[in-house]
């Protein structure tokens, strides 16, 4: 079964210039990485209250995942699926709440 992100089914290699670029890649890797960081200090404080909120951590769990997913994704994306992820979470870290 073809993978609908890539097609072709191999992973681009962004050193080949076959692929997308290694400064858009390592980009946006860093911005999901970055969300994800942030959902794990929200599960670590939420779970070190002395009452959680199981509602909210069960969102965060599944943002959590969700962003994991797109990380995957991310390695054997191509040009266009990289540039939209990257921007995507490049946004939402600009916009995470911080103490």
């Amino acid at each position: 079964m073809q993978n609908p992100v890539n097609p072709s089914g191999s992973s681009p290699d962004p050193a080949s210039g076959d692929g997308p670029s290694a400064s858009s890649y390592e980009s946006a890797v860093d911005a999901v990485r970055q969300v994800i960081a942030w959902y794990g200090e929200q599960l670590q404080a939420e779970r070190s209250r002395p009452v959680p909120d199981e509602n909210r951590l069960g969102q965060l769990l599944a943002e959590r995942k969700a962003c994991r997913a797109d990380l995957e994704l991310l390695e054997d994306a191509d040009a266009d699926v990289i540039a939209r992820t990257g921007e995507r979470y490049e946004a939402r870290v600009k916009n995470l709440p911080r103490p």
